[in-house]
């Protein structure tokens, strides 16, 4: 299943919420403890679309972290933060290719990036450097920034849930 760039936007706006037990929740503690590695099922606030929201550390570097949100009926991935990884984007460039996009064809991007659905390309296949994307946490080195960057993120998506947070990041 294909999308447009404005169909992935859509997804993404539409408000949502943190699913437990088939029930959509308004307020959901997301509690970790050790290496992060979470799952969270979302739906649409009107019922009709489920997506998935996945927060994962690196297994040995643990200063490697991901936040993943994707559509979940399909699996189409449409935004996902990597913290301290790297990232090589495609050489070519179609239309589609939003024009902020366009100086990284090809690029190697070896810093905190963002992954961005590309209509044309498989899901993510591009990403931009965090420092010139307009996301308020450009690193992760402690609890309370992660905290932030994972709200920040909710607030990305459109997850509607209150969200709190118990227990800590293994660093």
């Amino acid at each position: 299943m294909a999308l447009t760039n404005e169909e992935a936007q859509a997804l993404i706006d539409i408000p949502k919420k943190i699913m437990v037990d088939e029930q959509p929740q308004d307020e959901y503690i997301m509690r970790f403890s050790g290496r992060i590695q979470s799952r969270f099922e979302l739906v649409s606030d009107d019922g009709t679309q489920i997506f998935l929201l996945e927060l994962r550390q690196g297994e040995h570097n643990f200063f490697k972290i991901t936040l993943h949100f994707q559509e979940n009926s399909k699996y189409i991935g449409l935004l996902r933060i990597d913290y301290n990884g790297s990232h090589k984007n495609p050489k070519i460039s179609m239309p589609e290719v939003p024009a902020f996009v366009l100086p990284f064809a090809d690029a190697f991007i070896r810093e905190s990036h963002v992954h961005l659905y590309v209509q044309g390309y498989k899901p993510l296949t591009w990403a931009v450097p965090l420092p010139i994307y307009d996301f308020d946490v450009k690193s992760i080195s402690n609890m309370d920034s992660f905290v932030q960057a994972v709200r920040e993120f909710c607030r990305r998506i459109n997850i509607t849930t209150h969200c709190n947070f118990d227990g800590g990041l293994l660093l």
